[in-house]
């Protein structure tokens, strides 16, 4: 997997949460029914709890357009959407746990051929631990089952259709640094290049509390 690609799936392979949703989740940027304990809680203490990715508020197409221009690939992407949901579980224990449920997302793009639409849906759910050091957020990989469907359209004719395994998150933020803010029912996740730190690649991924403290 080249360097742009892996950052393109990097905000909704973070998507996590359980096998099963319950219907009393609040969809991203709706805090309703939350307790009010969590709107006080910050930092570490803040973390614990089932987290929904807002991907549209995440999606920083600058981010992966630099990285495919140092690539050599002359063409620039927009978002174009999606659907589906993403959820990060986070417990006092040490645990974590993220699953996609149809999270589906369009990539739109210009080429010579014409339009061109790429579109992910994945589905899955992987399961890891985490730990926190100041404002730094590491992850451990565990076991994972996890797939992506990849369509691309050009000029309205389908080019190609594939299936195939999508890596687990934990196993992905081995390679990166990440930072987080965490205040009352909002949760910014940053990330850094390589494990080192490096360039700041996606800055301020917005999750938004989905149940109250767990």
């Amino acid at each position: 997997m080249t360097r742009y690609a892996l950052i393109l799936l990097l905000p909704f392979a973070l998507a996590c949460g359980g096998d099963d949703f319950d219907s009393s989740y609040s969809t991203a940027g709706d805090v309703s029914g939350i307790d009010s304990p969590s709107i006080n809680l910050a930092g570490a203490d803040c973390l614990a709890g089932t987290w929904e990715l807002d991907v549209e508020s995440s999606y920083n197409m600058d981010a992966v357009n630099a990285m495919m221009a140092d690539d050599g690939v002359g063409m620039e992407l927009e978002f174009g959407g999606s659907e589906g949901r993403g959820f990060m579980t986070l417990g006092r224990d040490g645990s974590a746990e993220y699953t996609m449920d149809n999270l589906t997302i369009t990539i739109n793009a210009d080429s010579p051929m014409g339009p061109m639409t790429m579109t992910n849906t994945m589905n899955g759910t992987s399961t890891g631990t985490y730990a926190v050091d100041a404002d730094t957020l590491r992850f451990t990989d565990g076991t994972g089952n996890m797939t992506t469907n990849t369509e691309m359209m050009m000029g309205g004719r389908q080019m190609s259709s594939s299936s195939s395994d999508l890596e687990s998150v934990f196993e992905t933020s081995d390679r990166s640094l990440m930072t987080y803010e965490c205040t009352g029912d909002v949760l910014l996740i940053n990330v850094h290049e390589n494990a080192d730190g490096g360039s700041l690649v996606f800055e301020g991924m917005r999750f938004v509390r989905s149940g109250g403290p767990a």
